[in-house]
């Protein structure tokens, strides 16, 4: 009996350390998966991977996900002595204005993830940023600078370029300076916010350079035959054509106009002429061209940047991993990171509120140019430059200090 007792006493011990021993390499493991948790700093991002905006979205995540793997493959963002890694969550919104809406939400309520970078294009990041002001969470918007989005006195948003209003003045200066003189400007717009912000910033500065808008028309989104506004157009034969869409848009006002023989003296189209795209599938039809850019791929403009270092080693980092030069939507994205990452490291903190009031007082400088925001969440530091695609290059006319030729006008016809 008492034999038996003792096997028994025996046997309860050794579970029992059995058991301990379980529940502290137990207790060990779930330590160690939130000490990994909160070693990682992840940003939500719903953005188009496909739909009409597939081209665009995917630029803004390659620009996106370069900061993200260059700040871990250096160990991880150094806040306070401890490095985090960087993760960012991405939904496919399709390009729809409301799935990118939902999908962020789901991010902020779902899964606790309060740092949102922006989706591509105005029109979708309208309905994005009144979820995160909602629910308090930070929205910083690489690729929807439409003044509209910032003139509601929201609080979370902040765009890394300045608003287009203003984009087509130094456009049209450097248009009223050419001989003879354009009088007479035709604009056709996308219905959509970017692109009517645009439009309109034309139309209002206009005057001020002693030019007449003879057209003003605005196409649905999603049309795919523009030949009537090209038709009505040529019939007034102005000077000067402004066409503002995206790149889908930009390809088929170009394609028209030459179907129909339209070629005004100069034309100005936004989005597109600035990806390569646009020259590949246009040929010799995309010249004489005049677009704005973000970025410039002029050597003698290198802004310094604290994780990359320079504009030019910005560049060579892109073209290591994507085999192709970047754009502005790559810039626009990549750079966005780069400020996260700074006021992050600033702050210590990832608390969207500390952030928020962080962002308000920033200033510095990214390979994509000069950071400062106003009270509406707008970088008012970072400019424009103005280009013309010509046969053997696309040109650089502005900043004139930073101009390598001289505008084609008129541009010859076909």
């Amino acid at each position: 009996m008492n034999i038996l007792n003792a096997n028994g006493k025996t046997k309860f011990l050794f579970m029992f350390m059995v058991m301990m021993l379980i529940f502290i390499c137990l207790s060990l493991l779930l330590s160690n998966i939130v000490i990994a948790q909160e070693e990682t700093i992840t940003i939500g991002c719903s953005i188009a991977l496909t739909g009409a905006l597939t081209r665009e979205g995917n630029l803004g995540r390659d620009g996106y996900n370069l900061w993200m793997d260059t700040i871990n493959e250096q160990g991880g963002l150094e806040v306070n002595g401890k490095r985090y890694k960087i993760e960012i969550k991405y939904y496919d919104d399709k390009s729809e204005p409301q799935t990118s809406a939902r999908l962020v939400e789901k991010l902020i309520s779902d899964e606790g993830i309060d740092i949102i970078f922006g989706p591509f294009s105005s029109g979708v990041t309208f309905p994005v940023s009144d979820i995160t002001e909602r629910y308090g969470a930070l929205l910083l918007s690489a690729m929807g600078n439409a003044d509209k989005l910032y003139n509601r006195g929201y609080k979370n948003i902040f765009s890394i370029t300045e608003t287009p209003s203003s984009f087509m003045r130094p456009i049209l200066d450097l248009l009223s300076k050419q001989s003879p003189k354009p009088k007479k400007i035709a604009i056709l717009s996308k219905d959509e916010l970017f692109s009517l912000t645009l439009a309109e910033g034309a139309q209002d500065y206009a005057p001020e350079v002693d030019m007449e808008i003879v057209y003003f028309a605005k196409y649905p989104a999603g049309l795919t035959d523009l030949s009537t506004y090209v038709s009505q157009m040529k019939a007034l034969n102005p000077d000067i054509l402004i066409a503002t869409g995206h790149m889908a848009d930009s390809l088929l006002i170009v394609r028209q106009s030459k179907e129909l023989r339209f070629k005004p003296k100069a034309w100005d189209i936004q989005v597109g002429p600035e990806l390569p795209d646009f020259k590949e599938v246009l040929g010799e039809d995309a010249n004489y061209t005049i677009y704005y850019t973000f970025y410039s791929e002029s050597e003698a403009i290198n802004w310094q940047d604290p994780v990359f270092g320079d504009t030019l080693n910005w560049r060579k980092k892109f073209e290591e991993k994507y085999g192709h030069s970047p754009n502005q939507t790559n810039g626009q994205a990549c750079s966005t990171g780069v400020v996260l990452g700074e006021v992050i490291k600033a702050t210590g903190s990832t608390d969207p509120s500390t952030l928020r009031d962080a962002l308000r007082n920033i200033e510095l400088e990214t390979f994509f140019g000069p950071v400062k925001f106003d009270e509406r969440g707008v970088n008012i530091a970072q400019g424009i430059y103005i280009y013309q695609i010509q046969p053997e290059k696309a040109v650089l006319l502005y900043p004139e200090r930073f101009a390598d030729g001289k505008m084609v006008y008129p541009m010859p016809g076909w």
